[in-house]
């Protein structure tokens, strides 16, 4: 879907899981497809969540506390060697509940191999 300052105007905001995704300095918003089939979206513009291996927490409470739960577990897990890229997938948002102290989001930490 892109950068946040165009994520509203996308449909598939609303109709689908949103899935952040935060980089070295960098955060765009994807959304998750579960069959492309039989949806009308230009395929050129799908990217995939490469396999591989992944460090998988839980972040409950408002979105603006992530990248710091971010950095505790890099830094908690520094024996591992991250990626920079997490992909983070609201499970529990605005649209499930009016708190965001109630927000529940999964983290996943892409790991170099």
């Amino acid at each position: 879907m892109g950068i946040e300052s165009i994520l509203y105007s996308s449909d598939s905001f609303y109709f689908y899981p949103t899935i952040a995704i935060y980089g070295p300095g960098t955060k765009t918003f994807g959304a998750l497809l579960d069959n492309i089939n039989n949806l009308d979206v230009d395929e050129s513009t799908i990217i995939s969540i490469p396999c591989g291996l992944y460090l998988i927490d839980y972040h409950f409470g408002p979105y603006e506390g992530i990248q710091d739960h971010l950095e505790k577990l890099r830094n908690d897990r520094s024996d591992l060697r991250f990626s920079g890229i997490t992909y983070n997938f609201n499970i529990l948002d605005q649209f499930n509940s009016s708190n965001p102290e109630k927000y529940l989001t999964r983290l996943e930490l892409q790991l170099n191999q």
